[in-house]
């Protein structure tokens, strides 16, 4: 699977608990022997990263897109101890990803996407300092046990450099959608 998570890992919790992203922040430490930190109330920004990434030797942190573009912008260095930050949920800065991977070269980049119906991620891409994305940061992979197909209106594939629309199968995703065109 796409979190390989160890138990001298530490995950900083800091998403609201009815967004999807805390199903990261919780349960990938939990089921992967992990730890989890529970950050404090107040703002999380680049002061407060900088701060609690060294204090509780956090090494993995999960940042929306846009948060991961301005954290890099702001403070590139209140990063510094991670070894991992997964960053989605909207475009991803390529800039960004370039600018953390060049100033942390030890650090890996794991951009994802997913819909809500998929409850988190349905695909994943790790980046490194020698494998960067060229121009826009591409969707990713499928996630274990994720099927990804491009359909076009007649839901047939379409072929390569045909736009079409992204479907997702597999065991991640909700049910009720079965003979329900409306839904």
């Amino acid at each position: 699977p796409a979190w390989n998570l160890q138990p001298h890992h530490r995950v900083l919790f800091h998403a609201p608990h009815a967004f999807d992203a805390s199903t990261y922040e919780i349960w990938a430490p939990l089921l992967n022997g992990a730890q989890l930190v529970i950050a404090p109330p107040e703002t999380i920004d680049t002061t407060a990263l900088a701060q609690l990434i060294p204090t509780h030797h956090i090494t993995h942190l999960s940042l929306t897109a846009g948060m991961f573009r301005v954290v890099v912008e702001e403070d590139v260095h209140s990063l510094t101890g991670l070894t991992e930050v997964t960053t989605g949920g909207d475009t991803i800065s390529p800039t960004a990803v370039d600018h953390l991977l060049t100033t942390h070269p030890h650090i890996i980049v794991r951009t994802t996407y997913g819909p809500t119906e998929t409850t988190l991620c349905a695909t994943q891409q790790p980046w490194t300092h020698t494998h960067k994305p060229a121009g826009s940061v591409p969707l990713g992979r499928a996630m274990h046990h994720t099927g990804l197909l491009l359909l076009d209106h007649h839901l047939q594939p379409v072929p390569p450099g045909v736009q079409g629309e992204l479907y997702i199968t597999g065991t991640g995703l909700a049910r009720g959608y079965t003979h329900q065109p409306a839904l």
